[in-house]
């Protein structure tokens, strides 16, 4: 899957990733019920109405054509979803799109959960939706390391920590060109070589993303599964009990984190050692 340049909105990837994350939100639903009522209406005019009448209700999107989506520019009326969307819409969809980051366990392998929480949170700024705070702090930690491409970590640095970050209830401009803007930019800047060739897009094989640092997403990680299990389960799984009728053995260096066996804790130390602090001499007794 290629992109024809480096930006948030500027590849097939994204553009597609937008259609599932409008079904998610519940916006392919309401654009249909917004058609139909739509329809409905015009049935119960009059039939006197002759063509002409009907043409000059044709405009970019043309009147007669609703269109409602996560992303503003695919929007006729970013009104109705950001009403949407701030009705408590986008909380439970972006709760879930970091429950996915967090916790691992998403069952849509096609697509990453931390690209799809932060494209999420991006196309919600475009139309200015009131973003939770929770959620805007996990962006913060988690931009840098969710494969976003190069240009699109920037824009992203720039939404979150500015100068002229994004403010709720403005609309947010990330000033991307989209796929065929950059597109056709790219071929107007070689004509001679008849222009660019798009270069590996997220999702792709040889797609290659900056490797950003990961420490502020596995430190949500290990709290978030601090959250999830208690103290008296295992860290990693969440078991009761030790393997083979054993008991849960303790982090030889913080003490406080218990698991059920070895393999369990060497899975889950990339994210616990974010937070292990060794115990002191009172905390062990």
């Amino acid at each position: 899957m290629g992109a024809w340049g480096f930006g948030l909105f500027d590849s097939d990837h994204d553009l597609d990733l937008i259609w599932e994350l409008n079904d998610d939100a519940g916006l392919t639903r309401l654009e249909e019920e917004a058609k139909k009522s739509k329809n409905e209406s015009r049935a119960s005019e009059s039939n006197g109405e002759n063509e002409a009448s009907e043409q000059q209700h044709q405009g970019a999107f043309g009147e007669d054509e609703i269109s409602y989506s996560m992303y503003r520019s695919h929007c006729s009326d970013p009104t109705a979803p950001r009403d949407h969307h701030d009705a408590g819409a986008l909380s439970a969809m972006l709760e879930k799109y970091e429950t996915e980051l967090l916790s691992g366990e998403c069952g849509d392998t096609l697509r990453d959960p931390g690209y799809k929480f932060m494209l999420a949170g991006a196309c919600a700024m475009t139309l200015g939706c009131h973003i939770p705070a929770r959620s805007k702090e996990t962006m913060k930690q988690v931009y840098m390391c969710v494969s976003l491409p190069h240009d699109g970590v920037l824009q992203m640095k720039k939404a979150l920590h500015g100068p002229g970050e994004y403010q709720d209830g403005v609309p947010y401009d990330f000033s991307s060109l989209g796929l065929i803007g950059t597109m056709e930019e790219a071929h107007s800047a070689l004509p001679s070589r008849g222009g660019l060739i798009n270069v590996p897009g997220p999702g792709g094989l040889f797609y290659n993303p900056p490797k950003g640092d990961k420490s502020g997403l596995q430190k949500l990680r290990a709290r978030y599964n601090d959250e999830r299990y208690g103290a008296n389960v295992c860290g990693g799984c969440g078991a009761e009990d030790g393997k083979e009728g054993i008991h849960l053995r303790s982090c030889a260096r913080c003490k406080g984190r218990k698991y059920c066996s070895k393999a369990c804790q060497k899975k889950q130390w990339p994210t616990h050692k974010e937070v292990c602090v060794e115990a002191t001499n009172e905390e062990t007794v």
